[in-house]
């Protein structure tokens, strides 16, 4: 009895030990040769969020797509799976979905939102969008947060996947125009 029991106890020390570097970073993040200086390896906090007064105060699309975006200082140094987490969290990801298709949200928010853009130029973008998935499905979170970021995931992959170009509409109308922010 003494003996199972542990070996119990060291089997799940091991799993104890083993099991945050299941949510550690293992691709090395590829960065731009020119960003210079140390990396960041922790996500942007946004300071004005929709649940922050500042978000409120501002009537204007314009002041809220100026204040999601990530200052360049801190944008060219964030490692490739915390400029993940970083897109992923931004107030602007959501309006993608504001439009007829897909791929004319994801074309305005692309647009308008500099970590995107930066995100769509990092070879490893794909690769850390699929390691964030992971992590989400390991958690089993049936939150709404983490079912949206999946959904956010999915575009983004499709997106990259074909240069630029969402296949899959949302319905099968498709209106002429393509939405803007101003």
């Amino acid at each position: 009895m003494k003996k199972s029991f542990l070996s119990l106890l060291c089997f799940l020390v091991i799993c104890c030990l083993g099991l945050p570097s299941a949510f550690t970073d293992s691709s090395g993040d590829k960065l731009k040769a020119d960003s210079g200086g140390e990396s960041i390896a922790k996500a942007y906090e946004y300071p004005v969020q929709p649940i922050t007064a500042g978000w409120s105060i501002s009537n204007s699309t314009a002041a809220k797509v100026k204040a999601s975006q990530i200052p360049a200082a801190i944008l060219n140094k964030l490692t490739t799976s915390a400029l993940v987490e970083t897109v992923l969290h931004s107030p602007l990801m959501v309006n993608m979905y504001a439009f007829n298709t897909r791929q004319q949200g994801y074309n305005t928010v692309y647009g308008a939102f500099n970590g995107l853009q930066e995100l769509a130029k990092r070879e490893d973008a794909i690769f850390e969008l699929e390691q964030y998935k992971t992590k989400l499905q390991l958690l089993n979170s049936t939150d709404s947060k983490a079912i949206v970021q999946n959904l956010y995931i999915d575009t983004l992959i499709e997106a990259f996947s074909s240069e630029g170009v969402v296949v899959t509409p949302f319905y099968t109308h498709d209106s002429a125009t393509i939405g803007t922010f101003q």
